[in-house]
């Protein structure tokens, strides 16, 4: 390959900026397998192409990543390619110029990227099918710019198609879609997957005599609840233990979760479990059943209204709790591990 044609200690001069640049030793490996020329690039490249990360607000600390992410981006013109970029995310999509080097670090593949057809294929696609107006569009963009990576066909169209067959209205539907990008798994996987755990979704949900319209609420306010890869079941792993708690611990209905359907989102160790056994502890937890509602409020005012006890007391209680946890787990290991 031509990058090994350089000597060894220009190689080693360039990596050793890249390095200082912030890149880690672990990713290196990794950045030459896919951008082998890299290290034909002269020195005063690499530091122009810093220079402008530097310039559109990337903090340096997150320098190395944008570096990790989208090694290619060193071929690329600055003048002539990275800043009308830039530019026209900007003037003709719309972006706020504070928020450009926000956009870059959630997704420093938009250097790289056909960012005009990209731009103008997604905006008049969600313009057309959901009614969207640009400014909605933008905003949306702004927060999750990876929408402009994934494909229309396999990606976004059987996402939407999902969310109308339970009843979704279109402005919901652009907020499910852009809140967390587990709605929109890499453009690899096949829309395949994604339907067959959609209709896992409805029957699922059914059988816990959740209907549909509860579905959709727990969606909207919980889309994180979607799949990640499109294949992972939204009562697998955490979200099942949480679930499992919710009933034989806390005594609730699955019909709660439409009320507070944050439960899903949030920790069982750090958050659920601890404040539950300290009421229990105190004895102020109800007979029937455990108010969801002491689980939403800061760890600060759940030991004023509801506790009744100093914040110091309830950390000490959920670190005790943690480490009793940990050691248990630690415990059942190893016995596992000498059967």
């Amino acid at each position: 390959m031509a990058c090994f044609q350089i000597s060894q200690a220009s190689a080693e001069e360039r990596l050793e900026f890249l390095l200082s640049a912030g890149v880690k030793s672990k990713d290196m490996k990794r950045i030459l397998v896919r951008q082998p020329q890299i290290l034909e690039y002269t020195l005063s490249n690499l530091k122009s192409h810093v220079a402008f990360l530097e310039s559109i607000g990337i903090p340096n600390s997150r320098i190395g990543q944008i570096i990790s992410a989208a090694p290619s981006f060193f071929s690329y013109s600055v003048e002539q390619s990275l800043k009308p970029t830039i530019r026209y995310l900007i003037q003709e999509v719309g972006i706020e110029e504070s928020d450009v080097g926000k956009v870059v670090q959630l997704s420093p593949q938009i250097l790289v990227q056909r960012i005009d057809s990209a731009w103008k294929s997604r905006s008049l696609f969600l313009s057309k099918e959901l009614g969207a107006p640009k400014h909605s569009i933008v905003k949306r963009v702004t927060k999750h710019p990876q929408l402009l990576h994934y494909s229309i066909e396999d990606g976004i169209l059987p996402r939407i198609n999902f969310l109308r067959s339970i009843g979704m209205r279109n402005s919901d539907i652009l907020k499910v879609l852009t809140s967390l990008t587990q709605v929109l798994p890499h453009p690899c996987y096949y829309p395949s997957s994604f339907c067959s755990f959609s209709q896992t979704l409805i029957l699922l949900f059914q059988r816990l005599s959740v209907f549909v319209v509860h579905i959709m609420c727990l969606i909207i306010y919980v889309p994180s609840m979607l799949p990640f890869s499109g294949i992972i079941f939204v009562l697998g792993g955490k979200s099942q233990a949480k679930y499992l708690y919710l009933v034989n611990d806390l005594k609730n209905e699955v019909q709660s979760l439409t009320k507070y359907p944050m439960y899903l989102s949030l920790s069982l160790d750090q958050r659920i479990r601890p404040r539950h056994r300290f009421l229990v502890s105190l004895k102020k937890a109800p007979k029937g059943p455990f108010p969801l509602s002491s689980l939403v409020p800061t760890d600060e005012r759940f030991c004023q209204r509801w506790a009744g006890t100093s914040l110091e007391k309830y950390h000490t209680f959920r670190q005790r709790l943690l480490l009793t946890g940990f050691a248990e787990k630690s415990g059942r290991k190893t016995l596992s591990t000498r059967r």
